[in-house]
Formats: structure tokens, C-alpha cells, sequence
């Protein structure tokens, strides 16, 4: 149980003062706590972790706003999962667009992995039909105008 208590010196009043008192082996124990009021530690805790996460998802709902994620002008690799030692690895690429984007039918797709490089010319990996048009992807500096992918 947390009492408090308070000393008069000199006609002045000083505290109050913070005790703790436990029944310890069948003796009364006082404990002094501090001059200020001592806060569960559960309660502190909890509000720790709490804060804690609103704050994460504060700095991450500003981080996503802020940089604004759109899949413009992104690419994805699926490989193929089981492959033999030696054999040529498979897969699809998938590049991501915004409606209104045009990208060149000569545009080279480079390709790193494992310390090697290789390029391709966009219009010999899509199968589909080629438009004519502007060309502009977003954030992306493209002039020009022809045949591309969009």
C-alpha cells in the first residue's frame, strides 16, 4: 500500500513524501518511494508499447503518402522454382504500367543476376501487338513519338 507523508520544519511544510508498505517473513517494511507519485510499472509499460506503435504507423502511413507508391514504370520477375544445375533459368517478366503510358518498342530491358548482365530489346520479349503513340511514362524523362508498348 503507497501512503504519503509530509514533514513541518520551521512552520513550513515540505512533501509530501511517497512510502510503500509490505508485510515481509510476518514484519511491516517501508520502503521510501520519491517525492513524486510513483506510476504502475505496467501501466508506463503498456504505454510505452503503445506509443511505440502508433508511432510506427504514423512514420509509415507518412512514408507512403509522401512518396506516393505507384507501379509505374516497374518491373517484376517470376522464375520458374525448380530448375536443374546447368539449365537455362525461365520465367515471365511483367512490366507494370499506368493507363496513358507508352514506352518505345526499341527500349532495352537489362537484366543482372549473379554478377552477369544481359540485354534485350523490349520488342522481341512482348508478344502483343505494338501502338502507335506519344511516349511518356511518369517520372520517367521520354521524347518522342512511334511504335511502343502501353
Amino acid at each position: 500500500m503507497v501512503h504519503k507523508k509530509y514533514t513541518y520544519k520551521g512552520g513550513k511544510r515540505f512533501g509530501p513524501y511517497y512510502y510503500e508498505t509490505n508485510r515481509v517473513n510476518g514484519k511491516v517494511v517501508t520502503t521510501y518511494l520519491g517525492s513524486s507519485y510513483p506510476v504502475e510499472r505496467k501501466r508506463t509499460a503498456l504505454n510505452f508499447y503503445l506509443y511505440l506503435i502508433g508511432s510506427l504507423f504514423l512514420v509509415g502511413a507518412l512514408f507512403f503518402i509522401l512518396y506516393n507508391f505507384n507501379l509505374s514504370g516497374n518491373a517484376s520477375l517470376e522464375l520458374n522454382a525448380k530448375y536443374i544445375e546447368g539449365e537455362v533459368i525461365g520465367g515471365n517478366l511483367k512490366l507494370i504500367l499506368q493507363e496513358g503510358e507508352l514506352i518505345p518498342l526499341d527500349s532495352l530491358v537489362t537484366a543482372r543476376y549473379n554478377g552477369q548482365e544481359e540485354s534485350f530489346v523490349l520488342g522481341d520479349l512482348i508478344g502483343d501487338e505494338s501502338v502507335n503513340g506519344k511516349f511518356y511514362a511518369k517520372n520517367f524523362e521520354l521524347s518522342g513519338e512511334g511504335e511502343g508498348y502501353g
